[in-house]
């Protein structure tokens, strides 16, 4: 990515060092804490303004600073132009790792596939150091060795930490790839420690898989992956993997994602109660502190305030016990923040409007704007708060904000959980607002 080149304006970077209340002048002084170099408020404008794109080395300097990846600070360009269609996408992001990976050697490429797969500079360093050995995994599956288990493992783990920041679209293609190698590879004779571990991974796999799916609304797939991944788990014996996958089964089943109409609330109860038969004080904090929210969202439907309660309660003791090295995949991001989104929407299925107001907002001021999935829920979650406090222009405002990250990422389901708060303002449906998101919606 050459400098100098005229780009649009970084709002992920202002907003970041906004959002840390720091000027361009102290936001200098840091990066020259960190590297030694001087560099002027004049050049943090430029790249805030599109000017000049920071150096390599500025860029990982900044992603360790804001604790964000590349993408997540507008450092880089998507995996998928804004041009690219959908139908073109998923090879568009093979393309992009390929040609990362033929040039593997150069530590700077290799820097750079990370920072594409939205992996900062904390978190999961990918452990591939030969290009050649992903693509001769499969044609020697005899002689699978411990590298390229890890191999394998990392780049399961960079597709779930991916999901937040690249459109399902764009990523069921290379992820169903993955599934795909490593179902071949569970087909092949293979020594009892790496078929259990082929197991685990494929398992973990499939789950991003039914995510993705799911946010499709594709529900066939997902509630196909989905049992795949409680297999998997089942055959490796690995009760966190199965309790994951019960987890995710629950989203089938629940009024959430239908926009609080529907579902079943006392089969994602069992479905609940069932994984946490499977976790443990030993379990990884983020899946537990998940586990307990969405518990807590169903008991919240059911009307049951205290035992929503006593549920984020868990919940928040887990996420405080959360280590660094527990943040990896699909919890890379899970925080506070990303709890008090759950927290949020137990307040409005309680109907305590006002609180669910300030917890849905403190969520959103926490939450970076490139992790379009979350940030949707958020704002529509908080939506319907405005819409039970009376405040119907305000909530048109911020639903149709959801609405459009929804449609830009292409999260269906995201859509059908706005439509339940377009059902909560029949009661000024000739507003303006109103009005001007009905058509919206309807158009979705």
């Amino acid at each position: 990515m050459a400098t100098g080149r005229r780009r649009s304006k970084n709002s992920r970077l202002r907003a970041e060092r906004q959002r840390k209340g720091w000027s361009q002048e102290r936001l200098a002084q840091e990066l020259h804490f960190h590297c030694g170099r001087m560099v002027s408020p004049s050049t943090i404008s430029r790249w805030e303004n599109g000017g000049e794109v920071p150096k390599p080395l500025y860029r990982e300097l900044l992603c360790e600073i804001f604790d964000l990846d590349a993408y997540e600070l507008g450092l880089v360009r998507p995996l998928v132009a804004e041009d690219t269609t959908l139908e073109d996408a998923p090879g568009t992001i093979i393309a992009a790792v390929r040609e990362v990976l033929e040039d593997w050697s150069h530590d700077m490429r290799r820097r750079e596939l990370l920072r594409l797969m939205g992996v900062g500079g904390a978190a999961l360093a990918l452990p591939i150091d030969d290009p050649a050995r992903l693509a001769w995994t499969t044609k020697n599956a005899g002689k699978l060795d411990r590298r390229q288990l890890e191999d394998l493992q990392a780049l399961t783990t960079s597709y779930g930490q991916m999901q937040d920041t690249v459109a399902p679209k764009a990523l069921i293609g290379p992820v169903s790839g993955h599934l795909e190698e490593l179902t071949t590879l569970l087909g092949t004779t293979q020594p009892d420690f790496v078929r259990k571990q082929l197991y685990e991974i494929a398992g973990e796999t499939a789950i991003i898989s039914g995510w993705l799916s799911f946010h499709m609304d594709n529900r066939g797939d997902a509630r196909e992956h989905f049992k795949v991944a409680e297999a998997a788990g089942r055959e490796s014996g690995n009760g966190t993997l199965r309790a994951h996958a019960l987890g995710a089964r629950r989203a089938l089943h629940s009024a959430v994602p239908l926009g609080g109409h529907l579902g079943d609330t006392a089969q994602a109860l069992a479905l609940m109660d069932e994984a946490k038969n499977h976790v443990g004080p030993a379990s990884p904090a983020p899946l537990r502190a998940w586990l307990a929210a969405c518990e807590a969202e169903e008991h919240a439907l059911a009307g049951d305030a205290k035992a929503c309660q006593d549920s984020l309660e868990r919940a928040e003791h887990a996420t405080d016990e959360a280590r660094p090295e527990q943040l990896v995949g699909r919890f890379r991001h899970w925080d506070h923040a990303r709890l008090d989104g759950y927290r949020g929407l137990c307040h409005v299925l309680l109907r305590d409007a006002s609180e669910a107001e300030s917890v849905l907002n403190r969520a959103l001021n926490g939450t970076d704007a490139g992790r379009f999935e979350h940030r949707s829920a958020v704002l529509t979650d908080l939506a319907a708060a405005y819409a039970q406090k009376g405040e119907p222009e305000q909530a048109s405002r911020t639903a149709v904000e959801a609405l459009e990250i929804a449609v830009d990422a292409g999260l269906a389901t995201r859509v059908h959980r706005i439509r339940g708060v377009r059902k909560r303002l029949d009661p000024w449906k000739d507003l303006p607002e109103v009005v001007e998101f009905s058509d919206l919606i309807a158009a979705a």
